[in-house]
């Protein structure tokens, strides 16, 4: 009998529970220097920071500060 393989779609935004995760990624998508990639990240974490409605949240501008170690809060 043949069996058939499930697969589920992956979704980025399931793996971005915490600020961190978030910061991380932005990085990642920021070093690798895609606008493409870039763009598909912002999207990912407004969606990741939609989910986690209740819970803290937190500005873009936060985020993406983050991920600057030079950057400074104004």
């Amino acid at each position: 009998m043949k069996r058939t393989e499930q697969w589920s779609r992956f979704d980025a935004v399931d793996c971005l529970a915490t600020e961190a995760d978030m910061v991380a990624y932005l990085q990642a998508a920021l070093e690798d220097g895609d606008p493409a990639l870039l763009t598909a990240a912002f999207d990912d974490v407004e969606r990741a920071r939609a989910k986690l409605r209740g819970k803290p949240r937190y500005t873009l501008e936060e985020l993406l500060a983050q991920c600057d170690p030079n950057a400074t809060n104004s």
